[in-house]
């Protein structure tokens, strides 16, 4: 699917970010904006306003009709791991509890009471699922026993109680959200049934929580990292690399999974190329190409790596994989390789993205400028840095209101 965003040099040598509007009936058709992340916010206003396309007249829609309608009016339009979240969160969670009902019988209420339902344990049971048309292989995973399909699945062990998480629960109330809203914006509802329906959100922590800009960054603590560098060291030295390679330049996982033995060089790295969790080479995150400087630490462990695998017959041309074997690392095998590894060294709460907020905390704290460290991370600006990371930076005074007298 063609995204709608693309970037573009103007006559004047500026570079902008132009939406194709004309499937969104855009005015006008192909607007422009300077960054890619205006850009989005346009793109899912458009999203938002064109709806499902259901006749405003019919009155017997349900909510799996409309669910259905949206994703395959917006498939062109929505990144590929966002329609894959908003399609898992439907057949599992959303439309066997509201697939049948009329959207204009589906009120505030009942979501509350869905979502607070999600809240609390429920029975889940891990079963294989036989592979459907288009799909190559049978699948694993959990699901909730009231959705167990005994003419596709097989159970694969005893039934458990699980509460969903803060976050999954999150990800259900959106993907709600955005299914009414296309009913709105068709004319099939007034109002967004949706935008009520909070749950826990009376105590002063819910208040606070709501209100904060952005989620908590967790980095690792100097120990944990080191004890997982050590792991690595003994049990899995690929993974060592890769992880070291984000302790150390702060990259995100699928600029690092997308690095290419021609992207070092002597004093950077080149970060032009990410790779999506279906191994599809994309752009960066914010379209963007930098420069991350190269720690020497670094630069010895990518020279050691290099001889490593030119020795052993590996691919080490400039347009090789640094990680891989030929092919970028999976996601499901890069997460797997991980997690044996925190389990191994004891620690909890933490996932590999948190090696970006180790590399930033780490130099804020120490006095790194914001700016500095907002560019070796790629953000569009030292606002988002700022937002992420203000608590890591020094407070303490160091005489600088001297300064005014100098």
């Amino acid at each position: 699917m063609a995204n709608p965003i693309r970037k573009i040099e103007t006559l004047k040598g500026t570079t902008v970010w132009q939406i194709d509007g004309r499937r969104f009936n855009a005015s006008p058709a192909r607007p422009q904006f300077k960054t890619k992340e205006a850009a989005e916010t346009a793109l899912a206003k458009m999203i938002e306003q064109r709806g499902a396309g259901l006749s405003p007249t019919r009155r017997d829609i349900t909510f799996g009709m409309q669910a259905a309608a949206y994703l395959k009016n917006n498939a062109d339009a929505l990144a590929g791991k966002t329609l894959r979240s908003y399609e898992g969160n439907l057949k599992v969670h959303l439309l066997p509890a509201f697939g049948s009902k009329r959207l204009a019988d589906i009120s505030t209420a009942a979501i509350k009471a869905f979502l607070a339902e999600k809240r609390t344990p429920q029975k889940m049971v891990k079963v294989v699922e036989t592979a459907a048309e288009g799909r190559y292989r049978d699948r694993t995973h959990t699901i909730p026993v009231a959705t167990f399909d005994a003419a596709t699945m097989r159970k694969l062990g005893p039934e458990f109680e699980r509460a969903l998480s803060a976050g999954t629960v999150g990800q259900l109330r959106a993907t709600l959200g955005v299914i009414f809203q296309s009913a709105v914006a068709d004319k099939l509802i007034a109002v967004n049934p949706v935008t009520a329906a909070r749950v826990g959100t009376r105590g002063r922590k819910a208040r606070m929580a709501a209100t904060r800009a952005v989620s908590e960054e967790k980095p690792f603590t100097e120990e944990q990292r080191d004890a997982l560098l050590r792991w690595c060291a003994e049990s899995d030295a690929e993974l060592g690399d890769f992880l070291f390679t984000l302790f150390k330049t702060g990259m995100r996982i699928g600029e690092a999974r997308g690095l290419r033995w021609g992207d070092i060089s002597a004093d950077h790295i080149l970060v032009e190329r990410s790779i999506d969790d279906r191994n599809v080479v994309t752009p960066t995150k914010t379209g963007n190409v930098r420069k991350v400087e190269l720690a020497a630490g670094l630069k010895k462990a990518l020279h050691e790596r290099f001889e490593g695998r030119r020795r052993t017959g590996h691919g080490v041309a400039a347009t090789d994989y640094i990680f891989g074997n030929g092919e970028p690392l999976t996601v499901r095998n890069l997460s797997y390789r991980f997690e044996v590894a925190r389990k191994a060294c004891g620690i909890v709460g933490h996932r590999m993205y948190d090696a970006r907020a180790t590399f930033a905390s780490i130099l804020l704290s120490r006095g790194a400028p914001l700016l500095w460290v907002s560019k070796m991370l790629g953000h569009a600006s030292g606002k988002t840095t700022l937002d992420h990371y203000a608590s890591w930076m020094p407070t303490q005074s160091k005489g600088f209101i001297s300064l005014l007298d100098a």
